[in-house]
């Protein structure tokens, strides 16, 4: 299997430069890219600080981004880093939570939230290469595979 290569849109500097500080094994190339900030193969990550995601909730652009991620790519990822619930915003916390599991429920995009950046760039990386690798998902059986009886 070929080396894949990481694709970053040139406007995530503060991404490229921890991709960068990182060393990790998988290259980079940076680019401007049309859908999502990190691609790889048929796997795209829109990734968004907590204030940037509250925000493309109230103006559209999520949704807008979401549709167009799920158009040209089979896997969709949205990277949030910080706290959604912290963000200064008009915006109540029922209704970004009620986004977020709509967004859940309601599309194929996957949603993690991370807290740093160098974890950011990390599950991106991981999470970019995994997707391309071909393996599937090894499931681990429990050494007691008994469930626990409940009162």
């Amino acid at each position: 299997m070929d080396t894949p290569i990481i694709l970053v849109d040139d406007r995530e500097r503060e991404l490229i430069d921890v991709l960068n500080f990182l060393k990790l094994d998988t290259p980079i190339k940076v680019t401007r890219l049309e859908v999502g900030d990190l691609v790889c193969g048929d796997a795209v990550i829109e990734r968004k600080q907590a204030t940037d995601f509250v925000g493309s909730i109230m103006d559209g652009r999520l949704s807008n981004q979401i549709k167009r991620m799920q158009e040209n790519y089979t896997r969709c990822c949205i990277v949030v880093h910080g706290d959604i619930l912290k963000t200064p915003s008009t915006m109540k916390s029922s209704s970004i939570l009620g986004m977020l599991a709509s967004i859940c429920a309601r599309t194929t995009c996957q949603i993690v939230m991370l807290d740093g950046f160098e974890a950011t760039a990390y599950f991106c990386h991981q999470y970019l290469t995994k997707a391309n690798d071909g393996k599937e998902f090894r499931y681990i059986k429990p050494k007691d595979a008994r469930l626990p009886l409940i009162d």
